[in-house]
């Protein structure tokens, strides 16, 4: 079945690292596609190279070779755009006080509380003693929260940011400190490339133009890699595209994760 508006979806996780030594990777799924139009991502495991901390080092790398196919009968045309989220790290936790039972930081956070100052700390002091599953804790700092019940994988906020509890009994006032970092998606340009033509003519076929993402939400607006205009792009056509994150000053070390969602239309 032709279909000349359908939408194909792409969701990736982007890993950067930050480190004295550190390394990126990207990971994507392999292929999907929509009646005669495809889009094909080559490597399902992609390093993208590595930063260190200071000096004003930002990472450059490559997302990897990206194919567009149409197949489809009268060249409507097509579109293949990106978007990102904000990529961020949750920071392993600090014991401030105590030395009862242990707690671990979790989840994936959202990044949304570091679009202004990036780093962001979340304070969680025991505020009724008690083993796992009774004692209770308090969440201050980057978001606030009281008498949460502590176990396994608890949220601290609304943000993504969780917890685990070890098992073990928590005294009164015991408190640790996790900090969350971001690498806003509108420090992340991408820069399309150039288009190798696999197959079909190349009239009407074009690239987006190089830029930051931008946007207000977790998820930054739609940026255009490769388009084809009405009446072309039927064939094959290749893009590898360019990504560059600026590191802000003060980053934590650990790994940034984000998603890159790819569609085609």
């Amino acid at each position: 079945m032709n279909n000349t508006t359908g939408v194909l979806k792409r969701l990736s996780k982007a890993i950067f690292l930050i480190a004295v030594v550190a390394g990126s990777y990207l990971v994507l799924p392999a292929k999907i596609a929509l009646a005669d139009l495809s889009l094909d991502i080559a490597q399902s495991n992609l390093d993208l190279g590595s930063v260190a901390i200071g000096n004003g080092n930002n990472f450059q790398g490559s997302l990897g070779l990206i194919t567009v196919s149409d197949d489809r009968n009268g060249s409507p045309g097509w579109t293949l755009t990106a978007a990102a989220t904000h990529m961020t790290t949750i920071r392993p936790s600090i014991r401030v006080t105590g030395n009862s039972g242990d707690v671990t930081s979790a989840g994936v956070y959202d990044g949304m509380l570091g679009i202004q100052s990036p780093n962001a700390t979340y304070n969680i002091t025991i505020n009724q003693g008690g083993s796992v599953g009774t004692a209770t804790f308090d969440v201050s700092g980057a978001e606030t929260m009281n008498n949460v019940v502590t176990g396994s994988f608890v949220a601290i906020g609304t943000r993504g940011a969780r917890v685990n509890f070890d098992v073990g009994t928590y005294t009164t006032g015991d408190k640790w400190i996790i900090i969350v970092d971001t690498l806003p998606y509108t420090d992340i340009t991408i820069t399309p490339g150039n288009i190798t033509v696999n197959s079909g003519s190349g009239t009407g076929v074009s690239t987006g133009n190089a830029g930051a993402f931008e946007g207000t939400a977790s998820q930054s607006d739609n940026k255009i890699i490769m388009q084809a205009s009405s009446g072309n792009g039927t064939g094959s056509y290749s893009i590898t595209p360019g990504i560059s994150v600026n590191i802000h000053t003060g980053p934590m070390a650990g790994t940034y994760t984000g998603d890159i969602l790819f569609t085609i239309s």
